[in-house]
This record gives C-alpha cells, sequence and structure tokens, in this order.
C-alpha cells in the first residue's frame, strides 16, 4: 500500500485539486457502507479547506492509503493548537 501524509498546508493548491474530487468520492462511499444518506457526504470547500490550511487554531493531518493507484484507506487526525 501507498501512503501519503498531507499535513494541512504542506501541498501547493494545484496538487490538492488534483486529489479533491478522488478524496470526497472515497468519504461518499465510505458514508454508504455506513449507511448514511447523501446529507452527510463530505464538502468539497471543507475538504479543501482541511487540507489546505490549518488556521492559529485547528490543523488537520491526513493520510490516504492507495492500492493500485486507488484510494482504499485514509485516516485523520484533529489538531487543536494551544498557545503555551
Amino acid at each position: 500500500m501507498e501512503i501519503t501524509h498531507i499535513p494541512a498546508g504542506s501541498r501547493p493548491a494545484n496538487e490538492i485539486e488534483e486529489i479533491l474530487a478522488e478524496v470526497v468520492a472515497f468519504d461518499a462511499l465510505i458514508n454508504r457502507a455506513s449507511g448514511l444518506g447523501d446529507d452527510f457526504d463530505p464538502r468539497a470547500d471543507e475538504v479543501r479547506q482541511e487540507l489546505l490550511s490549518p488556521n492559529e487554531y485547528t490543523s488537520h493531518q491526513t493520510w490516504i492509503g492507495r492500492l493500485g493507484g486507488a484510494i482504499v484507506a485514509k485516516g485523520i487526525a484533529y489538531l487543536t493548537l494551544q498557545d503555551t
């Protein structure tokens, strides 16, 4: 399995745009397999934001697992940033 790690803000926008539709489609597939309807599908703009932009309060780490070029697994970490 090929694993791609995407810390928010670590990749240029054009690279994120290349994989965005595939990531959103994979999330929708998982929702269907879990019995969830369209109302729970991810919004492309929210996924784009998670992959592109940390802010002063939160950041996301995303891992995408591929077999034969197709996404077969996805892991995320939602990190709360604190001023120490």
